[in-house]
Parts: structure tokens; C-alpha cells; sequence
């Protein structure tokens, strides 16, 4: 596996360049999102 640019890889779809997902909508549920070194360690708790 080689690190390539997003300008190297091509591509169908124009991605924007800073597209971060928002949370927003789901913690006004009041659902809690964790980070993803919690659900890395709850992962590794269940499989350990």
C-alpha cells in the first residue's frame, strides 16, 4: 500500500476538500457519540 494525493487517485464524484461529517443532527437527539478511541477500546474489551 503507497500514500497517494486525492489528486492522484481518480475519482467519479467531486469530493469537497474539507468535507467533515457533522454530529450536530445526532447529539440533538441525545444520543452520545463517542470518540473513536472509546469505541476502539469497548471493540477491544468485547473481543479481547
Amino acid at each position: 500500500v503507497s500514500p497517494v494525493t486525492s489528486a492522484e487517485y481518480p475519482q467519479k464524484a467531486y469530493r469537497p476538500r474539507h468535507s467533515i461529517m457533522s454530529l450536530a443532527k445526532v447529539k440533538e437527539t441525545g444520543f452520545a457519540v463517542p470518540t473513536w478511541e472509546e469505541a476502539l477500546a469497548r471493540l477491544m474489551e468485547k473481543i479481547g
